[in-house]
């Protein structure tokens, strides 16, 4: 049996992180370089589109207005789609090797293509779940405006009960991207396959996203801190150019690439960690290993 699949505290997850994503450096991160070089691309052209913005008396120039609306379509877009496909192909490839086998770019991302649709159907199910907590929310206000002194109390409680609803979702359903990619399942039977495995759980899956997203915080600042200093005092000063803008989203495409594996590797540990522990995952891998030693990745994968 492999060392690794073994239950996991958060501190061995986080630690069995760092040495999984230094160890495999460039194969997370050119991974993760799908989504984060569109969105650049995005916003480079929606730079020479719209040029610099600049404030005049009617406001931001119509050009930078309209380049900007474009392109925050086509970034929802790209996260959508090829964010999801990236975290598909980043827990496919840490399914290799966490379990001692190599993996490569492009191998993730074949792998993960059949899934396509069922990926598409979890962000669209999840989104509409989202949705409906977001209107609820909305409707709290439209009802709370009607009502002076209970009315804020109202809106208040519903913003805080509609976030951590939210919230809650997402833990719940945070390993229904594994159990598509690993297990080969629908987008219905993922996200029930993700609550099962998260049953009891959510608490220890928000601990580990806070921490990861502190991380990804920490990294994203210190990339992009110096550039976006330099690029807040030209606009002071009105010398605020096309360069600078460029030099900016490049360093926040540095940090997004750099970050985004971390919290994608926790949640691909995380998924395995949660089926040892509820369905003995290391004995099936151990039998399966011993019995059919082809058919290893098809115990990983969880057939």
């Amino acid at each position: 049996m492999d060392f690794t699949l073994r239950p996991m505290s958060i501190s061995e997850v986080l630690d069995r992180m760092f040495y999984l994503y230094r160890k495999n450096f460039v194969l997370f991160a050119g991974i993760a370089v799908l989504p984060t070089g569109l969105a650049l691309v995005v916003h480079v052209l929606q730079l020479a589109a719209g040029g610099v913005p600049t404030l005049g008396p009617t406001g931001i120039n119509s050009g930078a207005m309209m380049a900007s609306a474009g392109g925050g379509i086509l970034n929802l877009l790209v996260y959508s789609i090829g964010g999801t496909l990236a975290s598909a192909a980043t827990v496919y490839a840490l399914s290799m090797v966490h379990l001692g086998k190599s993996a490569s770019i492009g191998e993730s991302y074949r792998y993960v293509m059949p899934n396509f649709w069922s990926l598409m159907g979890i962000v669209i199910l999840v989104g509409l779940m989202v949705a409906g907590i977001v209107l609820a929310i909305g409707l709290s206000f439209v009802a709370g405006a009607a009502i002076p002194v209970i009315g804020i109390l109202l809106i208040f409680a519903a913003t805080v009960i509609g976030l951590i609803f939210i919230v809650h979702l997402y833990a719940r359903y945070s390993l229904a991207i594994p159990a598509c990619v690993l297990e080969k399942t629908g987008a219905g039977q993922s996200l029930e396959r993700s609550s099962f495995l998260t049953k009891g759980r959510t608490g220890r899956m928000w601990l580990v996203f806070l921490l990861t997203g502190i991380i990804n915080f920490a990294l994203g600042f210190a990339i992009s801190l110096p550039i976006s200093i330099f690029a807040g005092v030209s606009a002071i000063r009105g010398q605020l150019s096309i360069g600078i803008l460029v030099a900016t989203q490049v360093a926040q495409f540095l940090a997004s690439t750099l970050a985004a594996p971390i919290t994608t590797i926790s949640i691909g540990l995380l998924y395995y960690d949660e089926r040892i522990r509820k369905e003995a995952f290391d004995l099936q891998y151990m039998m399966t290993a011993i019995g059919q030693p082809g058919q290893q990745q098809a115990a990983a994968s969880g057939v």
